[in-house]
């Protein structure tokens, strides 16, 4: 027990309040994976994250993609670490969200001198990460045994309007059930962008210089 009395009575006052961590539904959902003897742990909550995400002043960005971050407005899940022991020596394991990971690459790779051409790969490349991503949500969700079309995944809140078209890239998707292909293809070759893009449900980014032409499958895959 502390001996400050305001400290204590903050305490009681959140448990009777359920404001602990073992009522908080982020906590418990995303530690379950966590084995039940854990010599350590941490646990950052998503406010937390995304109070030093890219964008926030934590990691620097230029302003164009500032801005594009600024749109993606992805739902960030907690970070959370455990360390254990088996008998075999410790373990230490970490679990990151791929969203703040793709967040964190993106902000990352984007320094003040980079050419405007180069920031609107950057962005190409991950607006399509972010259809797949949010076609992903879709089919495990609402989809029903099958994608959704632009238009649906805009409605849902799922992908941002603004992402599709100001970036110097044109964004098209196709859908035939349980199948999808999506394409960035820059809006003007050698002016916005040389590279396009391409990727489908597999989630494999695969990008070649097709002279303002869309990128196919058959294009080498990109990290």
């Amino acid at each position: 027990m502390s001996p400050n009395a305001a400290a204590t009575r903050r305490t009681v006052d959140s448990y009777l309040n359920h404001q602990t961590l073992s009522s908080d539904s982020h906590f418990r959902n995303f530690t379950r994976w966590q084995p039940r003897q854990v010599l350590g742990q941490v646990y950052v909550a998503p406010s937390l994250v995304e109070l030093y995400g890219p964008g926030s002043g934590g990691v620097f960005v230029n302003e164009k993609m500032s801005e594009f971050l600024s749109h993606m407005n992805p739902a960030i899940d907690p970070l959370t670490y455990a360390l254990s022991n088996d008998g075999q020596g410790p373990l230490h394991e970490l679990h990151m969200p791929k969203n703040l990971l793709q967040l964190l690459i993106a902000g990352a790779s984007s320094e003040v001198s980079q050419a405007p051409l180069q920031t609107n790969e950057r962005i190409a490349r991950s607006t399509l990460q972010s259809v797949a991503g949010a076609e992903a949500s879709f089919w495990t969700d609402k989809g029903d045994g099958r994608y959704a079309t632009l238009d649906e995944l805009v409605s849902e809140g799922l992908v941002n309007k603004d992402l599709l078209q100001r970036y110097g890239y044109t964004i098209e998707l196709s859908v035939s059930g349980n199948k999808f292909e999506a394409v960035a293809i820059p809006a003007e070759y050698g002016k916005t962008g040389r590279l396009s893009y391409f990727i489908d449900e597999t989630g494999v980014l695969r990008a070649g210089d097709h002279g303002g032409g869309a990128a196919t499958i058959a294009d080498h895959p990109i990290e």
